[in-house]
């Protein structure tokens, strides 16, 4: 697969709402002559921990602005880079420069000795503009006690000296300084509030500074560099209108993505309207000679996002843990998710139908109009005939799979909570045994990957007689018996899906149609005891693992101002979820009687915090998330009681559902496709080719 680009620079800016900072007329312009993210979050609060997470794939403990006074021992992207020979620096700004020191080969050493935290030093005459906080690179342990690593962290004079000689890296990262950020006031250390009059200060650096072409002497510090100008010399007028010849004639080299973020929205915002976004959402937008002006991309992102990006391009390894799970831009692979036509399976089915993914292909269990179950699994021929498995059912059902094993459950008299196990390997189902749970209503179940533990494990969530849901985990060996409260209360259906190291459980709010969501986290890595802005204890703020959040928060879509509740998406009917590429899909009916037709929706964020108090500032959890805005699925009507269900073999969902008309299952695929298989697979749907 031939990469997409050959150099990537990515220059991040400071705390500001996405929406306000595309007001400004140069970032609108900017915005249409790339690639829009418009979906696009940060990870946590404040600054320094959006910076510790675009390089480490975490926030690595990290909860202020205290450059860690200690070295952090995480593995960052640098080493990822360094291990396939993948060049690299890293741009600061107003960087004095800190010489390495030989102490910091060892993994700790007095405070005394840690690197500089801002320049000019606090309390000179002169103020600040380099911050350390802005600077990951320089409190990883990996880099530190590494010379020829640690050397490579350099200024801005060093940027352009790199772009003139045409000798920039395969990575690269710029960070502005304070005031160049928008981060302060020019010649000032403070933030304005609102931080909006902020947005024009920066706006006219990225034109004119780092995008424009200006005479060096004309510029502070600019005759350091020895050059006659500075600047990228990317006209973006030139780039709408005729893209060819304003990156031919730019001072970026061939091949080169350029992304231009912001680390953070403006999460203690006062005086002004934030409603315009959702939490932590932020300006991104992607430029490069691969990319076409005008693009617009929806898909939720975020900086692991980015750190899988730059994985994938370069053929990395992981780091094994926010990038882990997580989607790459895909639109940059000519990649794009579609649905596939719906085929019939003619299969007559009753109230209860579920389907997995196992080594033998897709495996469908449903019952008949008596709740007899039966299974079928698809071969490349089509669907078996279904098999009775003298099995039945009262209620809903649900199956998962870890390697060859599936785990059925289903429900018996009075909502009693049964289960059934099929080895693949064997084809053969063992005998049905009690779990010793009841249900009042609905159940989820979802095999996932414990990232603490390095295990596969089941885990099951069911309603109880009081309409609280219950959970308990499993492994292929059985349930451990445990039960843990998951603190959320329904009255309806449920789905349950793992996307990166957060399981999310999705079910309706009691007594309306709308649709709630918690997590449970499961990496090491997402669980911290936080501190506050000055370093003390905040343990309101803590977050968890292996324990389902405390909050829940609705099912939406935040973007439009003055129209949350009507992006609280409905539901009446059964929903279903399955994650394929770092996303998880919800497909659900609409909210209303007269609205059969199936919406589905699109979260993708890994990375969320599971608070432990309902105090919780919030920050990096499902409060600062969004999904996609939902789409109606128009060939796809439900009746309020038809069942439906999804799974999903990692690069393909299949989803099953009644159809309202024959009472038969129908079933659909969907994954992500290049132009070139979509346009084989419209040609193949018309019976005009069979191959392209």
């Amino acid at each position: 697969m031939k990469k997409p680009f050959d150099r990537i620079i990515t220059v991040m800016f400071e705390n500001q709402y996405r929406n306000y900072v595309i007001q400004d007329p140069f970032l609108k312009k900017l915005a249409a002559a790339g690639a829009d993210m418009t979906n696009y979050f940060g990870a946590f609060h404040p600054s320094q921990t959006n910076y510790l997470a675009s390089l480490a794939g975490e926030i690595c403990g990290v909860t202020n602005d205290t450059p860690p006074a200690a070295p952090l021992p995480q593995e960052t992207l640098v080493d990822l880079l360094e291990t396939k020979n993948v060049s690299w620096k890293a741009y600061m700004e107003a960087y004095p420069g800190d010489p390495w020191k030989e102490i910091w080969e060892k993994e700790t050493y007095p405070t005394s000795d840690q690197p500089i935290n801002q320049y000019p030093l606090k309390n000179s005459k002169n103020l600040s503009r380099y911050y350390r906080k802005h600077n990951a690179f320089a409190s990883f342990h990996t880099i530190q006690k590494d010379k020829n690593r640690w050397n490579k962290i350099v200024s801005d004079i060093n940027f352009w000296k790199d772009v003139s000689n045409q000798s920039l890296p395969e990575y690269s990262w710029f960070t502005p300084d304070i005031w160049n950020d928008g981060h302060y006031l020019y010649n000032t250390h403070i933030d304005t509030n609102p931080r909006t009059q902020l947005v024009p200060q920066l706006s006219a650096w990225l034109e004119h500074v780092f995008l424009g072409n200006i005479e060096s002497d004309k510029l502070e510090g600019g005759v350091a560099t020895g050059e006659t100008t500075i600047g990228l010399n990317l006209d973006i007028d030139l780039l709408l209108t005729n893209p060819a010849k304003a990156w031919a004639q730019s001072n970026i080299p061939k091949g080169t993505l350029l992304v231009i973020t912001f680390d953070e929205a403006d999460f203690n915002a006062m005086g002004y309207d934030t409603n315009y976004d959702g939490p932590n959402q932020i300006y991104t937008v992607l430029l490069g000679d691969m990319i076409t002006p005008g693009t617009v991309i929806s898909t939720p992102y975020n900086h692991y996002n980015l750190i899988k990006t730059i994985e994938k391009n370069y053929r990395l390894e992981s780091l094994y843990k926010n990038d882990y799970g997580a989607n790459w831009f895909r639109f940059l692979w000519d990649e794009s998710f579609e649905w596939e036509k719906s085929i019939n399976t003619n299969f007559q089915v009753g109230k209860a139908l579920a389907i997995t993914h196992g080594t033998e292909g897709l495996h469908m269990v449903f019952s008949d109009k008596n709740g007899q179950l039966y299974d079928c699994i698809h071969t490349d021929s089509g669907w078996e005939q279904p098999n009775k498995l003298g099995f039945i059912t009262t209620g809903a059902i649900a199956i998962a799979s870890i390697e060859d094993i599936h785990l059925l459950i289903f429900q018996g008299k009075d909502g009693e909570l049964f289960t059934s196990s099929y080895s693949a390997s064997k084809k053969e189902w063992t005998q049905v045994t009690s779990l010793q749970q009841n249900t009042s209503g609905s159940l989820a179940l979802t095999a996932y990957y414990d990232m603490k533990s390095c295990e596969h494990k089941f885990m099951l969530c069911w309603v109880s007689s009081d309409h609280f849901i219950q959970s308990m985990q499993g492994t292929v060996t059985g349930f451990s018996n445990t039960v843990v409260p998951v603190n959320q209360l329904t009255d309806g259906p449920m789905t349950i899906e793992q996307l990166g190291a957060s399981l999310f459980l999705v079910y309706k709010e009691r007594n309306t149609r709308k649709m709630r969501m918690t997590s449970y986290n499961t990496g090491a890595f997402n669980a911290f005891d936080a501190v506050d802005f000055q370093d003390n204890p905040a343990p309101e703020n803590n977050t968890s693992i292996h324990q389902w959040s405390v909050m829940d928060f609705t099912v939406g879509h935040f973007s439009k101002k003055m129209a949350a509740l009507a992006n609280e998406y409905q539901n009446l009917g059964q929903m279903a979820m399955a994650t394929v590429s770092g996303e998880m899909h919800l497909v659900h009916r609409g909210g209303y009687s007269d609205t059969p037709n199936a919406f589905t929706e699109i979260f993708g964020l890994t990375g969320i915090y599971t608070a432990t108090n309902e105090l919780s500032n919030g920050f990096g959890t499902l409060d600062q998330a969004g999904w996609t805005k939902e789409q109606e699925m128009t060939a796809l009507t439900l009746a309020p009681d038809s069942p439906i269900a999804m799974c999903s073999n990692q690069e393909m969902i299949t989803l099953v559902w009644a159809d309202t008309k024959s009472n038969t299952i129908k079933y659909q695929q969907g994954g992500y496709k290049t132009i070139r298989q979509e346009l084989n697979t419209q040609l193949q749907n018309q019976n005009l080719v069979t191959s392209f």
